[in-house]
């Protein structure tokens, strides 16, 4: 099935999308949630042990409570941060508060994971698009790796974006598709 740049006219309007990445179906995965919470509950678990073991001996240093403190705060902050971004995301998507950018892929360069700071990155009619798996902090696409059709140059794309997140990608149907 060739999915690259197919004219507007040419597209009937029922079915003439393929969603290939929405943030309100695919939200931001568990990858990076999961281990944020493990780690969290790991820290408390390790000082509310060493805080039993050392109160049964009335030895429970303050540094030890400053740090569990610490812990939650920066954690907490780290947790919600990312599932705040993600729900303003949602919410905007789904309000029609977004920017949206529609025409043909160019300038697609596909994120090299063995190079530190390496981003993926496309071009639609002179709006430039960058994601990386790295970057947690937007609420948004990280990566296209998954995408059927993949994201590639040439293939005409609709993206809904905001604040720099991509939030949806719909490709073009071919006819008779």
């Amino acid at each position: 099935m060739d999915w690259r740049a197919v004219p507007r006219e040419t597209v009937s309007q029922s079915n003439s999308w393929i969603v290939l990445y929405d943030v309100s179906r695919d939200g931001i995965r568990a990858f990076p949630t999961l281990p944020f919470l493990l780690l969290w509950i790991a820290g408390d678990l390790a000082a509310a042990s060493s805080l039993r073991t050392r109160a049964a001996r009335r030895q429970a240093p303050v540094l030890l409570w400053i740090w569990l403190l610490a812990w939650n705060v920066g954690w907490g902050f780290a947790i919600t941060t990312q599932l705040s971004w993600y729900v303003r995301n949602q919410t905007a998507l789904e309000s029609g508060n977004v920017k949206i950018a529609e025409g043909v892929v160019t300038g697609f360069h596909r994120q090299d994971y063995s190079k530190k700071g390496d981003f993926e990155q496309f071009t639609i009619n002179g709006e430039l698009f960058r994601y990386s798996n790295a970057v947690l902090g937007s609420g948004g696409m990280r990566s296209s790796n998954e995408f059927d059709p993949p994201l590639q140059e040439g293939l005409y794309v609709k993206v809904y974006y905001r604040d720099g997140a991509i939030l949806k990608v719909e490709a073009r149907r071919l006819p008779n598709t």
